[in-house]
């Protein structure tokens, strides 16, 4: 039932969680603090470096297994170089091709669901999800892209009803856009890099299935390799036109 918002979370614990979705499902440790000077301008406090790893994340370890550098994950050898102890090596969470594909899912909440009005930012990287808990006692939401992930609550500090016509998209989403408006100015837009072993499969709406050609409605939706729906058979299709080209094979987004 935690999927369907039993839980009580703060919006600290629901930014860190869209955080990790937002980063491609790395940890995130918070902070609130991340400099502090004193008047000659001298940095007398600076918070922990953050480093992203996907294997081999404790600086003490000797690696066994050797992985290709990536651009903003440390690779086992330097954290093994290390010697700044308070370095956080944040490991991965979450499979990044499942998290990719949730990208794309909770960019379409924006595009065509409940998050519709986040659209007036005019961009075409965000994501997001709405939330309304029962008798509309707490309303949300929570938006990202790659780079940045915010979360909107709205409700009383006691719990108590708000009204029947507060939502997740009425009350806590302009909240989350004015704020959003400021932050993402002039800033580019930021998508997750697609990882391997993601295909974009023709489907039937309505089924999940695979389209047949000639069907009108059909969508591209992403797949896990392994996952993607299984290929027509030809042979209980006998209304086929000879012409048509069925797509049997998943095909690379990119």
């Amino acid at each position: 039932s935690l999927a369907l918002g039993s839980g009580n979370l703060t919006p600290m614990e629901v930014a860190r969680g869209f955080a990790v979705i937002a980063n491609g499902g790395y940890d995130v440790q918070p902070y609130l603090i991340e400099t502090i000077t004193n008047d000659k301008n001298e940095v007398i406090f600076q918070a922990p470096e953050v480093v992203l790893c996907d294997q081999d994340c404790d600086p003490g370890k000797t690696p066994d297994d050797e992985q290709d550098p990536v651009e903003n994950i440390a690779t086992p050898e330097q954290i093994k170089e290390r010697k700044d102890p308070d370095t956080r090596f944040m490991p991965r969470l979450a499979e990044e091709r499942s998290v990719y594909i949730l990208h794309s899912m909770l960019r379409d909440v924006v595009k065509r669901g409940t998050g519709r009005r986040a659209l007036a930012l005019g961009r075409d990287d965000i994501g997001g999800k709405t939330g309304t808990t029962n008798e509309q006692k707490d309303t949300w939401f929570a938006g990202f892209n790659h780079d940045v992930a915010t979360t909107a609550w709205v409700g009383f500090d006691q719990p108590s009803p708000m009204g029947r016509s507060e939502f997740g998209a009425t009350a806590a989403l302009p909240v989350w856009l004015d704020y959003m408006t400021v932050a993402m100015a002039g800033k580019p837009s930021s998508f997750m890099p697609q990882p391997n072993g993601i295909v974009s499969v023709r489907i039937d709406p309505e089924t999940g299935k695979r389209a047949r050609p000639s069907q009108s409605d059909a969508l591209f939706e992403l797949f896990r390799e392994e996952d993607a729906p299984a290929p027509l058979n030809t042979s209980e299709n006998t209304n086929r036109n000879e012409s048509e080209d069925y797509d049997d094979v998943p095909q690379e987004l990119f």
